[in-house]
């Protein structure tokens, strides 16, 4: 079965290399620009866990942000072409850290965990810029084209803060953790440790790997590209040894509106 999906995969690549060789560099070059929105799911790792504190339990729970920008697209050919974008993006994040917990055996119950919960919620925004060698490998009919894409993206931040509290926690020991805390938050059994208080010794320029995938849609001169996108952070959030490992991956949902001209 493996050699067989291998045996596919390689004439797969052999067909679109051939159709690629047989498309003259010239043909069909264009310039698009236009627009870009969207909606982002991002996921803050690290947190700023110091590394000799590993028996503290660490879990981040995705926000929600937005995107929006412009971007531009040079076609080299009828499957290739370089796309650029310039984008604000708001990335926040939740971070929970816990010791291990106790747990009390009740005679009526279900085993109960018992934690001391910091929650740190961030709120953080940065205006970048990314570029991605797309190719179009498939056609569907004459106004649609399959958009697959890969690069690198290189932001700077715009605001960076953060708002952490502690509450005392009682829950089912199989309660997800972030479920527990949030239920906490909301209830207000907690204590505020630090409100929006400013991130020190943030990167000036954080590098992320970007792939994306989509469709191209054809109506007259618009084209409108919906796609889905994932950033996968290089660089750490800040160069503070006590925040090593704090990283933002997202997950983006965006659309481009843009015109040829």
């Amino acid at each position: 079965m493996k050699q067989l999906f291998l045996l596919l995969l390689l004439l797969s690549t052999i067909n679109f290399s051939t159709a690629v060789a047989q498309s003259e560099i010239g043909e069909n070059r264009a310039f698009f620009l236009g627009v870009t929105g969207g909606l982002l799911s991002s996921e803050h790792t690290g947190g700023g866990v110091p590394h000799d504190t590993g028996y503290l339990r660490t879990v981040s729970g995705r926000e929600l942000g937005c995107s929006a920008g412009i971007v531009a697209e040079q076609s080299l050919n009828r499957w290739l072409g370089i796309n650029g974008r310039l984008q604000y993006r708001s990335m926040p994040g939740v971070i929970y850290q816990a010791p291990p917990g106790e747990q009390l055996l009740l005679p009526d119950s279900r085993p109960i965990s018992i934690d001391t919960v910091t929650t740190t919620a961030v709120q953080y925004s940065n205006l970048g810029v990314e570029i991605q060698a797309v190719a179009y490998p498939i056609e569907f009919l004459e106004m649609g084209r399959l958009l697959c894409g890969i690069g690198s993206s290189i932001s700077t931040p715009i605001t960076a803060a953060r708002t952490r509290y502690r509450g005392g926690l009682s829950y089912p020991s199989r309660t997800p953790l972030e479920d527990a805390a949030a239920a906490s938050a909301e209830n207000g059994n907690r204590a505020t440790l630090g409100s929006n208080e400013a991130i020190s010794g943030l990167q000036q320029f954080c590098v992320e790997i970007v792939g994306s995938l989509g469709v191209e849609l054809k109506f007259g001169n618009i084209y409108l590209v919906p796609q889905a996108a994932y950033n996968h952070a290089l660089t750490n959030l800040t160069s503070r040894t006590e925040d090593n490992g704090w990283k933002i991956h997202s997950l983006a949902f965006r659309v481009d509106c843009r015109m040829k001209l």
